[in-house]
């Protein structure tokens, strides 16, 4: 594909992935009209029994579909079961249990980062660099315990190299396959250096074989975690700021409870559930691929059936199996104790952003409580809000998926 044509399948990518509302349209008409599924160039899943069947198909959809785009290596984001997949499972969700109790960490960086707003008087940050990035990167870092404080020569300027690493790289997930070669060459370059970080924390000893494993899991987890977390605090911001009776309701209640806000547990899940709510409107991944290891046959909904060929694709479309009629009822209304009052059939969709089953992310154990301390921080700032006046500007700077920058404003802390 020529390098021209690659750039605007970027930017075309990127601007899709933040229209949730589209995606949402097109899912809702292949899930009521299947037989338009015909037309897509592989099989779309949008309906939430489509999803669960393709998802239980292991041995036919393969996770291999992400290789080309994890330029850092291999990871589990990309195995497919086995004995391989279940220790690299089994490592990531003990580093997990690590955070004790989860999001703590968040809590405290996010108080640290309000009392650093009040003493120096600002009154508008970047979201993004100046305070989710950190914000999350606090709780990561806590699971790959003390040597994660040797990543980096401890100076402001290298860590947030570290950071800007991370967040190329792991735009890849998602733009790999159309992205242009500079895109490519920055991504490449930014693995590279992550892996060379990671080998100097976790070397080989001599005569001692070094932790592999160690090394591939702790690359992984700060190259997919860090950036995928922090594009969801983005993008729940986002979504909470198009609903100010909610953000209003909410900032009252975290300026109300003070400092006791990141620790008071009703509040917590009050805020954890708006988030997942938040997220289930606008997804950091609201379609993944799938690679068809042999010739077979589809369900795409209504009694109807696709047939699929060896080395083609299927994409789970999760924002539609969250919006689908038949599992949750008003799936267009904002509810956030949807899960708990009966307006989905099955709870366990609560998690449907992060897949189920057997091949569900790990990140679910985590990014939600490190989500939860982020955003109860920014609701304690007075009337955030977008940051500028200009009727044309720009509220939000993205590279394809990626969000780069997306200033703020508060009136001043006292």
């Amino acid at each position: 594909m020529p390098d021209a044509i690659k750039w605007l399948a970027y930017a075309l990518v990127g601007r899709v992935f933040h229209l949730p509302w589209l995606l949402r349209l097109v899912t809702g008409l292949l899930r009521r009209y299947p037989a338009l599924n015909r037309l897509t160039p592989g099989p779309v899943m949008v309906s939430r029994a489509t999803l669960y069947a393709a998802m239980a198909r292991t041995a036919d959809f393969s996770h291999a579909a992400h290789l080309p785009n994890l330029p850092a290596g291999e990871f589990v984001i990309g195995f497919d079961d086995g004995p391989h997949a279940a220790a690299d499972r089994a490592m990531l969700i003990d580093w997990i249990k690590r955070a004790s109790p989860p999001g703590s960490a968040a809590a405290a960086e996010s108080a640290r980062h309000l009392d650093a707003l009040r003493h120096d008087g600002r009154e508008c940050i970047d979201l993004v660099d100046d305070y989710l990035v950190w914000v999350v990167w606090s709780e990561l870092r806590q699971t790959l315990g003390t040597q994660a404080s040797l990543l980096t020569n401890g100076t402001p300027a290298d860590d947030r190299a570290l950071l800007m690493e991370l967040r190329f790289i792991g735009a890849h997930l998602v733009t790999g396959a159309v992205a242009p070669k500079r895109v490519q060459q920055r991504a490449d370059d930014k693995a590279h250096a992550l892996r060379k970080r990671v080998e100097r924390v976790w070397p080989d000893q001599a005569g001692q074989p070094g932790r592999a494993d160690v090394r591939r899991n702790a690359v992984g987890m700060m190259w997919v975690g860090h950036p995928a977390t922090v594009q969801a605090g983005a993008l729940a911001i986002q979504e909470l700021f198009s609903r100010p009776d909610v953000h209003r309701t909410l900032s009252d209640k975290a300026q109300s409870l003070g400092a006791g806000a990141w620790s008071d547990a009703a509040f917590r899940l009050e805020v954890k559930q708006h988030i997942i709510e938040l997220l289930r409107f606008r997804p950091v991944f609201p379609l993944l691929p799938r690679l068809v290891l042999r010739d077979g046959w589809c369900d795409i909904g209504g009694g109807q059936a696709r047939a699929v060929e060896a080395g083609g694709s299927v994409v789970l479309a999760l924002v539609g199996a969250m919006f689908d009629p038949d599992a949750q009822w008003a799936p267009d209304t904002y509810h956030p104790t949807r899960y708990v009052e009966g307006w989905a059939r099955h709870c366990e969709d609560e998690y449907l952003m992060f897949g189920l089953g057997a091949r569900h992310c790990v990140a679910r154990y985590l990014v939600i409580d490190i989500l939860v301390s982020a955003i109860i921080g920014l609701l304690q700032l007075p009337r955030l809000r977008w940051a500028g006046r200009r009727l044309l500007e720009s509220r939000i700077t993205y590279d394809g998926v990626i969000i780069t920058r997306m200033p703020v404003a508060f009136d001043p802390l006292g």
